[in-house]
């Protein structure tokens, strides 16, 4: 599949304005989820995830290729200062998302540290 036939934003369980720090923690806590030498799973499943995961994180957190991928994907660099209704519920379940995200992090950090004693 091309890059741009792919939602980035979506892979990545982002927003399509989501800045950078947004973008690096949400990769983090979805590659110690998926990362293959973590999967207890399909290793090519979760090999395919990590490319996918890898593909995404490369081009939204380069500035130039950002702005390529979304003029491609959008054919312009700049959004409808209107958002429709679906695009609203969308930002609410990925806010709802990265906090679930975060919230797993703590946990998993909490894990390791508690272990590490």
């Amino acid at each position: 599949m091309n890059v741009r036939q792919k939602d980035l934003y979506k892979i990545l369980g982002v927003i399509d304005s989501a800045e950078i720090v947004v973008i690096k923690a949400a990769y983090k806590a979805l590659m110690m989820m998926y990362h293959p030498d973590r999967s207890d799973g399909n290793k090519e499943e979760a090999i395919k995830k990590a490319k996918e995961l890898n593909e995404a994180y490369t081009i939204l957190t380069d500035p130039d290729k950002r702005k390529k991928y979304d003029m491609d994907r959008s054919g312009t660099t700049f959004k409808s200062a209107e958002k429709s209704e679906e695009e609203l519920r969308t930002k609410k379940e990925l806010k709802k998302s990265l906090a679930e995200i975060k919230t797993l992090l703590k946990e998993f950090q909490q894990l390791v540290k508690t272990l590490s004693h």
